[in-house]
């Protein structure tokens, strides 16, 4: 599926208003009864204190357990003072309080008192919330959300609502919670949290009191302060444990990672928070994750050197050289041996731990975007090896913005511009990465006058209207796209949430193009690329290349503690999980091609385009056959 643009917002926290009474009274023992002074209305008062900092490593195994139930009410809990609360500020507060605590039962305490205010049904190790008993009769409210989406973002495919039902309509509707109560255990905690609410006069029985501010502590906004950085590890662990589809095809314990992304927090330099993050999201193979943080650039930088690299046949290949660098000495296709005296192998092999991407793809992307990366004109010292097997030292600059990454990915492919070009015995090249929907009419024209046809899709498409006004007329029926569900998120366990079909086809048009063709992957073809190949390996049409991406299926946003805008996270993830069309799984493995065709170092030395021969060549035999 075709990622979102990204988008932006801005939360406003508004302070608790106060109105402080004066009391008055009398001690005379006279009949008449005293004049009575009526209390004086305070003005509101606005918080003036700091929040102040402290150490939460005493109790961070606390905190932990406060984060991991927070994150349950907050997404599964349906009433209306929780889903009303500004959960960036009451999760703030709540860390300092229970982090300050002057022991275990008091931070036991601290937590019951923080949740209870706004899950007053809750119920904590030995303290008991205010129960509602529901009955079939019963007016309930529960929370309905195939997916995480915020209130601000309206152009999605996902939204969470609360929903108003009587409780024995609960068995037509899957997707809502099937059970009342949700039973939280860990090591400390014991809580039952309810799933499903009564509903009296439109409100949420019992009332509690929704956070909105603090009515104490000016709150601080970014993650230098460690409450909010502890915050905001949480509640990035919190949301890809309710909303993340793809647990059961992947190799993880995101349970394990909710306390390295705490504990990076109790370092006084934020790049190791940055990291963290990083490390614990690549294990999820979700190739795309993106985190957004000033503590980005503070890591890793920003600029980019105007020679570019790739992760090719086992070895780091220079794929890509700007004009800016024509005097350098590297040529394309020259192997890169060292950096400032660090083997390179090694060196990418340890950025790649931190590349958000899967394992199959982790080499390639941390040498295309996090290697030779760097502050406006770092430098680097390198040793190369030319294709005749003599090496030589030379230095690059960072001088390049991060367009050049995607400028290196292109090049590989010694990429044709042309929407469509003619080759050899009347074969057709078409460019689906390039076609946009007004040049489809004069396509289809070209194309029926054609013996065979090369479609591209190594890169990402520019133009979801274009393929889809030319794919209909591949196929003479119907044909489904990859196996799509939305993962309701109806329960906190992952092994007991609702999934739905979400089917897709493309219907046939005429003129039909019924000659034989080829479609080439790439390692670049990701998400709306799959999308395309999966409809088009449906279509009989045979794959060449390389294994794809493999990820597909809507990206979830999200901004945490006011987004990178505000010195927070800003990022996405995937949000449905898509399949091969056998069942099995399309998550970091990708679609692999019938026809097996790597880029190679010979190729990129010659400027050949080796994929695009491969695929004249096949189409040429095909033709060849009586």
């Amino acid at each position: 599926m075709m990622q979102k643009s990204w988008w932006c917002s801005v939360v406003v926290l508004f302070g608790l208003v106060l109105l402080a009474l004066v009391g008055c009274g009398g001690g005379s023992t006279d009949s008449t009864p005293p004049a009575v002074t009526p209390p004086v209305q305070q003005p509101p008062q606005t918080p003036t204190i700091t929040l102040p900092a402290f150490d939460a490593g005493p109790q961070l195994p606390y905190l932990q357990s406060f984060l991991r139930l927070a994150g349950v009410i907050r997404y599964h809990y349906p009433g209306d003072a929780a889903a009303t609360t500004n959960w960036d500020a009451f999760l703030a507060e709540s860390i300092y309080r229970i982090g300050t605590a002057a022991d275990a039962a008091a931070a036991e305490r601290q937590i019951w008192l923080q949740l209870s205010s706004i899950a007053p049904d809750l119920s904590l190790n030995q303290y008991n919330g205010q129960r509602v008993a529901l009955s079939n009769n019963s007016q309930i409210r529960a929370y309905r959300q195939n997916g995480y989406a915020e209130a601000v973002d309206t152009d999605n495919v996902y939204s969470r609502s609360r929903q108003d039902l009587s409780y024995s309509a609960l068995e037509n509707s899957p997707e809502l919670p099937q059970t009342a109560l949700y039973i939280y255990a860990d090591t400390l905690l014991r809580a039952e949290v309810p799933l499903l609410v009564a509903v009296q006069n439109g409100q949420t029985q019992p009332q509690g009191r929704a956070f909105t501010g603090s009515a104490e502590y000016v709150l601080p906004d970014n993650m230098d302060h460690i409450a909010v950085c502890l915050s905001a590890a949480g509640q990035l662990w919190s949301l890809i444990d309710q909303f993340f589809p793809y647990f059961d095809q992947i190799n993880t314990d995101w349970n394990s990672q909710l306390r390295p992304m705490l504990q990076s927090c109790l370092e006084p330099d934020r790049r190791a928070f940055i990291r963290q993050m990083h490390l614990s999201m690549t294990q999820l193979q979700d190739n795309h994750v993106w985190l957004y943080s000033a503590y980005n650039f503070n890591w890793l930088g920003r600029f980019f050197t105007p020679v570019r690299f790739d992760w090719i046949e086992g070895k780091l290949l220079a794929i890509y050289k700007d004009a800016s660098a024509s005097s350098s000495a590297i040529a394309v296709g020259d192997e890169l041996l060292r950096v400032d005296d660090r083997p390179a192998a090694e060196l990418v092999r340890e950025l790649s731990s931190y590349s958000l991407r899967s394992e199959h793809r982790r080499m390639e992307w941390a040498a295309q975007f996090y290697l030779l990366r760097g502050t406006e004109n770092q430098q680097f010292r390198l040793t190369l090896r030319r294709a005749d097997g003599t090496e030589y030292q030379t230095q690059l600059t960072a001088t390049m913005s991060g367009a050049i990454a995607q400028a290196s990915r292109e090049a590989v492919f010694q990429p044709l511009t042309e929407t469509s070009r003619s080759l050899n015995n009347q074969l057709l090249y078409i460019n689906l990465a390039r076609l946009k929907d007004s040049d489809v009419p004069a396509v289809l024209a070209q194309a029926q006058n054609a013996r065979g046809l090369v479609l591209d899709l190594r890169l990402y498409p520019e133009s979801s209207a274009a393929w889809r006004l030319f794919l209909p007329h591949l196929t003479a029926q119907a044909v489904p796209s990859l196996p799509m569900f939305y993962r309701f998120s109806n329960h906190p366990e992952f092994a007991r949430r609702y999934q739905r079909a979400i089917p897709q086809f493309v219907q046939p048009l005429a003129p039909q193009l019924s000659m034989p063709a080829v479609v080439l992957s790439s390692r670049y073809s990701v998400s709306n690329n799959e999308h395309l190949l999966g409809f088009i390996q449906k279509m009989g049409i045979p794959v060449l290349g390389e294994p794809t991406f493999g990820i597909n299926g809507n990206i979830t946003l999200f901004r945490i503690a006011g987004g990178s805008e505000r010195n927070g996270l800003s990022g996405y993830f995937t949000g449905m999980q898509v399949n091969q069309h056998d069942g099995s799984a399309l998550i970091g493995r990708g679609i692999q091609p019938d026809l097996l065709v790597p880029v190679t170092a010979k190729g990129l030395r010659e400027g050949r385009d080796v994929q695009l021969e491969a695929a004249q060549a096949y189409l040429e035999q095909r033709l060849a056959r009586p």
